[in-house]
């Protein structure tokens, strides 16, 4: 054998970005007879993302079923959002979903829930007065119809 070779050899790994998750929180305020208010916030969207859409989902079980796009972010982020025009005494579950890009990474909130408050009873008091043989006297005072009610028939 002539002379000696000597042969090296280097396997360089090329590493790809572990991106984070994103990082949100829900708190409920406080019910109406038809609305809940909910603030909101994204406090990282999680190492190497650039941006985010902030989603609300809810509904009336903790399977949600509805969903509303609130925001598309840039950063940490907060705000409001009230659920309107609702039935009373009806209890919704909610959660914040934060889906992340480039990842594509989702963070979601703890869950959280919040109840419409129930429709009032009209408050009547009545006194009945002098009685006949075919006539009475009666008097009543409607002081409130209660929360949400637009009338009352006596």
């Amino acid at each position: 054998m002539k002379g000696s070779q000597t042969v090296y050899s280097r396997t360089a790994q090329l590493a790809t970005q572990d991106y984070g998750t994103p990082v949100a929180s829900l708190t409920v305020g406080t019910t109406t007879l038809t609305t809940i208010p909910l603030a909101w916030s994204v406090t990282s969207l999680g190492l190497g993302n650039t941006g985010a859409e902030v989603w609300l989902d809810y509904g009336t079980s903790a399977a949600y079923g509805q969903s509303v796009k609130l925001k598309t972010i840039t950063g940490a982020d907060s705000g409001s959002y009230t659920l309107a025009d609702l039935p009373g005494e009806t209890t919704y579950h909610f959660r914040l979903r934060v889906v992340a890009t480039p990842s594509g990474k989702v963070g979601t909130s703890a869950a959280a829930s919040g109840s419409t408050k129930p429709v009032g009873n009209p408050v009547v008091s009545a006194t009945l007065g002098a009685v006949a043989q075919y006539t009475a006297t009666f008097s009543y005072n409607l002081s409130a119809l209660g929360e949400g009610a637009v009338s009352a028939a006596l």
